[in-house]
């Protein structure tokens, strides 16, 4: 059940970055708790990042390329020979 809610909340997050928990609840209908703790487990899993804005908590999703090391960035970049 964890699982549906932190990806609709994901999902959510991605759709407006920089949403405040507040926001969020209020865009999905769900309680204040309910969308902190699923933001607890989002960002202790590295999904999303928060940071305060005064009194405020804005959350982003992590982009993809910062689950990388800067190696497999470098790898990426690398053009591709026939028969790689």
């Amino acid at each position: 059940m964890s699982a549906d809610i932190d990806y609709r909340l994901y999902k959510k997050i991605n759709e407006k970055p920089g949403s405040s928990i507040r926001e969020l609840s209020k865009e999905l209908g769900w309680s204040i708790v309910e969308v902190f703790k699923s933001v607890c487990r989002l960002e202790k899993d590295g999904w999303i990042k928060s940071e305060r804005d005064g009194n405020l908590v804005r959350l982003t999703p992590v982009k993809w390329h910062e689950f990388l090391t800067p190696e497999e960035i470098e790898e990426f970049k690398k053009p591709k020979g026939v028969g790689d």
